[in-house]
C-alpha cells in the first residue's frame, strides 16, 4: 500500500511462487515495474520475484544499486543484462545467489562494488565477464578477478573445464572462490599465492588432489572441506 515507508532486507525471499510485487502509485518510498520492486526513484532494484516466469531480464539504466538478495533464487532466469548506458555501481551481497539457470553475466564498467557471495550457487553459470573499461574488476576466460588480477574472486560454478591454472599474478584466492565447482579435477596454484580464503574449495566434489606451494601463509576455515554447508544459512545478510 501507499502507507509503507520501510521494507526490511529479505522480506520477500523464499517465495518461489511469487510472480509480482506491486506498489501503489501513491507510495512515496517504493515503486514497481512489471512486478519488480524498486525504491521510488528506481535507483535501487530491491527484489526481483522468484516466481516470475520470464527467462530474461534487463536491468533499467536508472538503477545504481542491485540490492542485497535482489535476484536470490530466481531459478527461472537464464540471462540478466544491463540496459545500455548502465550506471550500476553496487551489486549487493547474495544478489544472484542460487540463480541456477543463469548461464552468463557481463558486469558493466560502472560497477565499483561486488558484495559477498553475489554469484554463489549458480551451477549453470559458465562465465562472469567484465567490461574492459571497468576500473575495479576484470575477468579472464570468464573468471572474476579484481582489476589487477591479484585476487581471484569467483570461478563460475558451471564452467566445464576439468583443470585450471591460477594466473601468476594472483596472491589471494578469495572466500568461496571455487565453491561447488564440481567439474574441476585439478587446480594448479602458483608460487605467488599467499592466502587461500574460507571455504575456497568446498564442495569441489571431483577435485582429487591439490598442491599448496611454499608461498601460502594463510589458509581459511574449511578451505578444502566437503561439508554440505549453505553459506546463506545462519548468517546475517549485511
Amino acid at each position: 500500500p501507499d502507507s509503507v515507508t520501510t521494507i526490511g532486507e529479505g522480506a520477500f525471499v523464499g517465495n518461489n511462487s511469487l510472480t509480482a510485487i506491486n506498489v501503489n502509485a501513491d507510495n512515496n518510498y517504493f515503486s514497481s515495474e512489471n512486478g519488480v520492486l524498486f525504491n521510488k526513484e528506481k535507483t535501487t532494484l530491491i527484489q526481483y520475484p522468484e516466481g516470475k516466469t520470464e527467462t530474461t531480464y534487463t536491468i533499467p539504466s536508472s538503477v545504481t544499486a542491485i540490492g542485497i538478495q535482489a535476484f536470490y533464487e530466481c531459478s527461472g532466469l537464464t540471462s540478466v543484462t544491463f540496459e545500455e548506458g548502465s550506471i550500476v555501481k553496487t551489486i549487493g551481497n547474495y544478489a544472484f545467489y542460487a540463480c541456477t539457470s543463469l548461464t552468463e553475466i557481463v558486469i558493466p564498467d560502472s560497477v565499483t562494488t561486488i558484495g559477498n557471495y553475489a554469484f554463489l550457487g549458480n551451477n549453470s553459470l559458465t562465465a562472469i565477464n567484465v567490461n574492459a573499461d571497468n576500473n575495479y574488476f576484470s575477468s579472464e576466460n570468464g573468471v572474476l578477478f579484481n582489476k589487477n588480477k591479484t585476487r581471484l574472486i569467483k570461478f563460475p560454478d558451471g564452467k566445464t573445464e576439468t583443470t585450471y591454472t591460477i594466473p601468476d599474478s594472483v596472491t589471494e584466492i578469495g572466500d568461496y572462490a571455487f565453491y561447488a565447482c564440481s567439474n574441476l579435477k585439478q587446480v594448479t596454484i602458483g608460487d605467488s599465492v599467499e592466502s587461500i580464503g574460507n571455504y575456497a574449495f568446498q564442495n569441489c566434489t571431483s577435485l582429487t588432489e591439490i598442491v599448496i606451494p611454499n608461498s601460502v601463509i594463510s589458509i581459511g576455515n574449511y578451505a578444502g572441506g566437503l561439508l554440505n554447508r549453505d553459506p546463506s544459512e545462519n548468517q546475517t545478510f549485511d
